[in-house]
């Protein structure tokens, strides 16, 4: 549980950054749940995906032959293969919310066809939303 010089730093740090004080119940969330090591996994995934900066090791991957890629695959047929949704309709919807990215790219054609140059070391980030990212590993 928490010790009362964790909660007086719950104290301090809700006045000054309420996302501050999010990350850090999270991490003691997952560290109390899953061990140290998985919070310090979860808590460096979830900079990786949200930063921007690169594709994420740490982010969830799925992998996919890389005669898909020249088979012309389109995006909603990406989002398929990666299972991050399963309904092609709404996979249409995010594309006209500009939901859908790639390498945070923002796909806005449902036509937009996945080629080779789109991965950097054979892998490319997938993001559906602001929490839903994956990366895609060419076999």
């Amino acid at each position: 549980m928490f010790t009362e010089i964790e909660i007086k730093e719950i104290e301090t740090i809700k006045d000054k950054d309420i996302n501050e004080l999010k990350i850090l119940l999270a991490n003691k969330t997952t560290e109390m749940l899953h061990g140290e090591e998985a919070a310090k996994n979860s808590e460096q995934a979830a900079k990786e995906a949200f930063s921007g900066n690169t594709l994420g090791s740490n982010l969830p991957k799925v992998n996919i032959q890389s005669n898909k890629i020249e088979e012309k695959i389109n995006i909603i047929d990406l989002v398929l293969l990666s299972k991050l949704e399963n309904s092609k309709s709404e996979i249409r919807r995010l594309i006209k919310g500009n939901a859908i990215k790639i390498n945070d790219d923002v796909i806005s054609d449902e036509k937009f066809e996945i080629n080779k140059n789109l991965f950097k070391d054979n892998y490319l980030k997938l993001s559906l939303g602001k929490k839903r990212h994956i990366k895609i590993e060419l076999n």
